[in-house]
């Protein structure tokens, strides 16, 4: 038979865990909500920023589109570069991924690999205006030129490298340091894709970089 004191002490484990548990679903909320405006914000701005640009997207249009408070943005993000930076990393995350789906077929062939993902690359850029506005007309000037290489690096470097290796390993190219090789091709690629984005005809634009690119890649293999 327990004590009084022992069912006292169990009934208030009760009532600690009980609050333990509100706190716990209270905070899940909190942050469940504070996800939701997050996207919310992203998916808002986004529109805005591959339609009317940057310099036109005025913090109020953003607080319109998205229905949010002039709070929650700046909760969320220090302000309308940081936010278009967020959305310029999605975009640039999303154009790595159509490269990559477009070379998986090939995993055996590294240097067919190399050939698909840079056409994939060109063709999405040629074809989509989020890219071609946030990624290459409005991207240099609003996060300036070394971070807007920089964050492209980040989705592109890796894969290069890793590419350039095994193409060294089964000596279709030279052995050499592969990141400056890999940083020259992507810069090569960069360039192309600023060049596409800017032009009056980007389909015409996109076919003579895609052949130059590819002589260029080509220009990399061991001859007899």
């Amino acid at each position: 038979m327990k004590k009084a004191g022992a069912s006292s002490v169990d009934a208030l484990r009760v009532v600690a865990s009980n609050k333990r548990d509100v706190v716990i679903k209270d905070s899940k909320t909190v942050q469940a909500r504070a996800i939701v405006t997050q996207n919310r914000l992203l998916a808002g701005a986004r529109k805005l920023f591959a339609g009317a640009g940057f310099n036109q997207t005025g913090i109020s249009d953003l607080l319109a589109e998205t229905s949010t408070t002039r709070g929650a943005l700046y909760h969320h993000f220090a302000g309308k570069t940081e936010l278009f930076e967020a959305v310029f990393r999605l975009v640039s995350a999303e154009l790595h991924e159509v490269g990559a789906n477009a070379a998986a077929p090939f995993s055996g062939d590294p240097w067919r690999q190399l050939i698909v993902a840079v056409d994939a690359h060109l063709k999405m850029v040629t074809s989509n205006e989020e890219c071609q506005r946030i990624l290459l007309i409005d991207g240099p000037a609003v996060l300036g030129w070394q971070r807007w290489r920089a964050i492209l690096s980040e989705y592109l470097l890796d894969g290069f490298v890793e590419t350039f290796e095994m193409l060294m390993d089964r000596n279709i190219i030279a052995k050499q340091p592969a990141g400056p090789l890999a940083t020259l091709v992507m810069g090569a690629l960069h360039d192309a894709s600023l060049a596409i984005a800017h032009a009056q005809d980007r389909a015409e634009a996109q076919e003579q970089f895609n052949v130059a690119l590819i002589a260029l890649i080509d220009g990399l293999k061991i001859t007899a």
